[in-house]
């Protein structure tokens, strides 16, 4: 599991000193624990695929903040730094001609927009843009839904 290996890691980093790494994996076990005790359900421990969401929302808000500071701003850099560690613990995603493959395997003739993106959805959540999807597969068939 994903949150094994962010545990070990953290550790790993506070043996090694490493500050940059026990920032953004200290700040990726907040927003976890945050998520889990918002959960209204008794069970605490999240599924690989909502700390993929939690990991890609702290992304996102790193790379806002990015936005806000120049190039040259050493906030910058930690933030990059930051958004370079964090990816280490997402799936990787897949490529444009990827994408383009899975589509061409999942649309028949006839099918409707919405029937597709049900099936690719839940197939590619994690692994690819859903907003790129939706462009290619309205594409694939021929306009908008």
């Amino acid at each position: 599991m994903i949150i094994e290996k962010i545990n070990h890691d953290l550790r790993l980093a506070i043996k090694e000193k490493d500050p940059h790494r026990v920032s953004a994996l200290r700040m990726l076990k907040a927003a976890l624990t945050h998520k889990s005790k918002e959960r209204s359900t008794g069970d605490q421990h999240l599924s690989d695929g909502e700390i993929s969401i939690v990991l890609r929302r702290l992304i996102k808000t790193y790379r806002e903040e990015m936005s806000f500071h120049g190039a040259a701003s050493p906030r910058h850099a930690e933030l990059s730094l930051g958004v370079s560690i964090l990816e280490q613990y997402l799936s990787p995603r897949l490529t444009r001609g990827q994408l383009e493959e899975v589509i061409s395997q999942v649309v028949r003739p006839g099918d409707s927009y919405d029937k597709v993106m049900r099936v690719l959805s839940l197939q590619l959540k994690d692994r690819a843009d859903l907003l790129e999807v939706a462009d290619l597969v309205r594409a694939k068939l021929g306009g908008d839904p």
